[in-house]
């Protein structure tokens, strides 16, 4: 490893990130934000700590660990390439934690770290020289080392992007990602089990409209997976459920331009009475942002909208069952609990 803070002291500034990063391991909790030019990791201790900003910087996952946390990204080289870095860190102390090696092609990206009961296991990520030829590849982490990375599905027909994974109960790895069919993006997924990779498979039937930027966690002993769909005025959002061979209960939820979600597993909020994750997305029928609280079972238990807020994704948590909307950079804030409630942006 190598002292990031030497290796990126003359960095240029970093570009704007999608949206705050979140992680919780055993009651310690980490934020990664961007504030301008700066990006910096809070930590539930009330420290923080900037971290490294190389040259078209973009942080895609973020975990915490028994030991720490991790954190990755994709950066614009020197020699014109688009490279990995990760960052691994204990409390305000961090390191260069190096990428697998032999990058084949011009560009990396989408990186997604792979954890189990808090350790490290594994990176996938996309790789090809354009973004209409990237394929979905991926690394083990033996403890000591990045092993020879595979692929795990070759280029489609079109663009393929938003890789978002998770690691199940029972070990297994499981991929989603958008990719172009030829006449619209798909859902794609595969699970690795026994170390073995099982051929990508569409999610769903097959249509003739747009499905776009999966999100995944693991949940009970499968998992539960988001996505928007167009319906020809407007994207909504799809949940299902993986039992940990198939998928099933593909739900349509209401509220139209349902866009951008993401999970936050249970351990991100010790006060939430749900077992399961809890689901965050852009709604524009209320233009601001709506939590689900799903149970194990991927029901939803609970529903609550802050209205009229920021287009950013805000920081989530949960205080005794009451979620919290948070904006650092605007200094705004909803304190909201219950089904059904909703609240209005501070001027």
């Amino acid at each position: 490893m190598l002292i990031l803070g030497l290796l990126f002291a003359s960095a240029l500034p970093a570009v704007a990130q999608s949206g705050p990063l979140q992680a919780s391991w055993l009651g310690q909790s980490y934020i990664l934000q961007s504030a301008g030019e700066e990006i910096t990791l809070e930590i539930s201790d009330d420290s923080s700590v900037q971290l490294p900003t190389p040259k078209g910087v973009r942080y895609s996952s973020l975990k915490a660990l028994q030991d720490g946390w991790i954190a990755v990204g994709d950066f614009d080289a020197d020699d014109g390439a688009h490279r990995l870095f990760l960052v691994r860190g204990e409390g305000t102390s961090f390191e260069l934690h190096y990428p697998p090696r032999n990058q084949r092609k011009r560009s990396r990206q989408d990186a997604v770290l792979l954890t189990e009961n808090g350790e490290l296991v594994g990176l996938a990520w996309l790789e090809g020289d354009t973004r209409r030829s990237l394929d979905v590849r991926f690394s083990e982490w033996n403890g000591n080392r990045w092993r020879s990375p595979k692929r795990v599905a070759p280029r489609a027909r079109g663009s393929q992007m938003a890789l978002s994974g998770a690691v199940l109960e029972d070990g297994s790895w499981l991929l989603l990602w958008s990719a172009f069919d030829g006449n619209d993006d798909e859902i794609v997924w595969t699970v690795r089990k026994n170390r073995h990779w099982q051929a990508p498979r569409q999610l769903g039937s097959a249509n003739g409209v747009p499905d776009i930027t999966p999100a995944v966690a693991a949940c009970g002993d499968g998992a539960i997976a988001a996505w928007s769909r167009y319906d020809g005025q407007d994207y909504r959002l799809l949940l299902t459920v993986f039992d940990g061979e198939a998928w099933h209960q593909e739900t349509l939820l209401p509220g139209a331009g349902s866009l951008h979600p993401v999970f936050h597993p249970p351990e991100d909020f010790s006060g939430t009475p749900n077992a399961g994750p809890n689901l965050l997305f852009r709604e524009a029928s209320v233009q601001g942002w709506t939590a689900l609280g799903l149970d194990e079972n991927g029901t939803v238990v609970s529903r609550t909208s802050a209205e009229g807020t920021p287009k950013d994704r805000p920081v989530l948590s949960s205080q005794e069952g009451e979620l919290h909307f948070r904006w650092p950079q605007r200094e705004q804030e909803h304190n909201l609990s219950g089904q059904g409630m909703a609240g209005q942006a501070e001027p």
